[in-house]
Order: structure tokens, then C-alpha cells, then sequence
């Protein structure tokens, strides 16, 4: 489903940008993300996780580093499976048309 998608969109929108964010920030930038990344997130533990990042990290573009191992491609794969559980099937031709119209 295109959502599943647009939703981390979202959240690699700002990702990169907590290097030195406060926890409130922080809170306050996934409370905007769509309920189902949300959810996601808060059961992966994400603040914990973007704050051990930012306590051993001195630099922004170690951080991304950082964020990226954490954050990849198998953990977005956890993701999508999760989402799934979300939302309805969407054909592969709506779904693919869905997401180039989007970019």
C-alpha cells in the first residue's frame, strides 16, 4: 500500500535532523507521523535508540551513519510487514502508479 511508504518518507524526512535534537523535539516530530509509523517506532524503542545514538555520537554525519545501521534495510523491512497489517491490499499497478504520481 503507497501510505506505508509516504509514512517513512516522512520519518527519513527528519531522521537525519535529531543529531542534536531534545527529547521534546523529538516526541513532538514522530507525534505528527502517520498512527501505524508511530506505533512502529514506539515498539522498536526509538527514543531510547535516537538517544543512545546522539550520547555516542560527536558528529552530525556519524549520526546518519549510526541512525542508518540501526535503521536498515532489514528494519525497514520489518516495518512494511508490520504496516501491512494496516492497511487494504492495493493492486501492483494502483500501487506503483500511486507512488510515481507521489514522487
Amino acid at each position: 500500500h503507497p501510505a506505508i511508504f509516504e509514512a517513512l518518507k516522512s520519518f527519513f524526512s527528519f531522521a537525519a535532523r535529531q543529531y542534536a535534537m531534545p527529547e521534546e523535539e523529538i516526541v513532538k516530530q514522530v507525534a505528527q507521523l502517520p498512527t501505524v509509523i508511530r506505533r512502529f517506532l514506539q515498539e522498536q524503542q526509538y527514543l531510547l535508540r535516537v538517544q543512545t545514538i546522539q550520547a555516542t555520537t560527536t558528529q552530525p554525519a556519524v549520526f546518519v551513519r549510526k541512525f542508518f545501521a540501526w535503521f536498515d534495510g532489514f528494519m525497514v523491512l520489518k516495518y512494511v510487514h508490520y504496516a501491512r497489517q494496516y492497511h487494504a491490499s492495493v493492486p501492483l499497478y494502483e500501487a506503483s502508479k500511486a507512488l510515481l504520481e507521489a514522487l
